[in-house]
């Protein structure tokens, strides 16, 4: 049984471009982390990637928030339930500039804008 949060991917962002890695399994498993460390170097070897900022969950309990700690880099929180808006909006390829958009996100728990726990939320979403 995975711990919430530890189910995962990672992006690499470029300009206008993304690419999203394979779903890596639970990190709270220590070969998991192995290979999600291997998976994340192949990529940035793969597209000259070298990362400016590390954007991940508010939780900071999470693995990859402690990871991102460490990268010794600027970071960028964002609420859980925001970034599963966000995505959705991003695989279904809705414009920045396609207006705003009501959001429902009710996938489980996320860190709230009070670092309460927060079950789900009701999002008005623009994309900028």
């Amino acid at each position: 049984m995975s711990r919430r949060g530890s189910e995962n991917t990672f992006c690499l962002v470029r300009g206008e471009q993304a690419v999203l890695s394979q779903h890596l399994g639970d990190l709270s498993d220590d070969g998991i982390q192995m290979q999600w460390r291997e998976a994340l170097r192949l990529m940035q070897n793969i597209y000259d990637f070298t990362p400016q900022y590390v954007v991940h969950d508010a939780h900071p309990g999470y693995v990859s928030s402690q990871w991102a700690r460490e990268m010794n880099l600027p970071t960028q929180t964002v609420l859980h339930h925001h970034a599963h808006a966000a995505a959705c909006l991003a695989e279904h390829l809705w414009p920045l500039d396609g207006g705003d958009v009501i959001a429902l996100t009710l996938d489980g728990i996320g860190m709230g804008e009070n670092g309460a726990l927060w079950g789900g939320e009701c999002l008005r979403v623009k994309l900028s």
